[in-house]
């Protein structure tokens, strides 16, 4: 009977679009992705962060001119990161998929993270947003913009992708 209880109840969170409580891990991070998608280039860029060879990098494709890719981070940025998602509470975008398709133009995201126990985080939205957006996705781009100037990145002054 608590099977055939916990299978409805299961059944009904899934035709409903309710969605269970975020996974949340102490767990190390080893693998961080954030994008925005917009209507011009300007707002249009990614960054993240991944393991390779024992060290962790970073990669920034910035608007569709700049790509900077395999910065060394080093422990304390990784960990800032790991702080950063819980701060800003982004568990609790976890599972968030949602598209606006009244909005002709506007923009996107993606975001997701893996962590060293296999947890994963994963939300992504077109013209929707959860709970909290706003200030997580600046807290993400403050904490890619400050790597960028720990680790002398300039766009401005490199050569755009496909230039000479």
């Amino acid at each position: 009977m608590k099977q055939l209880i916990a299978a409805l109840m299961a059944l009904i969170l899934a035709l409903t679009g309710a969605q269970t409580a975020p996974a949340r891990t102490d767990a190390a991070l080893t693998a961080f992705s954030f994008n925005h998608g917009g209507m011009s280039m300007d707002q249009i860029f990614s960054y993240a962060v991944y393991g390779r060879d024992g060290r962790m990098l970073a990669d920034f494709d910035l608007y569709c001119r700049y790509e900077i890719e395999g910065v060394e981070l080093d422990a304390a940025d990784v960990e800032a990161l790991r702080e950063l998602i819980d701060e800003n509470d982004l568990w609790s975008w976890n599972g968030f998929q949602k598209s606006n398709s009244y909005v002709l133009d506007g923009d996107s995201f993606g975001l997701s993270a893996s962590f060293a126990d296999g947890t994963e985080l994963s939300a992504w939205g077109s013209n929707a947003y959860p709970k909290g957006y706003s200030a997580g996705a600046q807290a993400i781009c403050a904490y890619f913009e400050a790597l960028m100037e720990k680790y002398g990145i300039d766009p401005e002054r490199m050569e755009m992708v496909g230039s000479e």
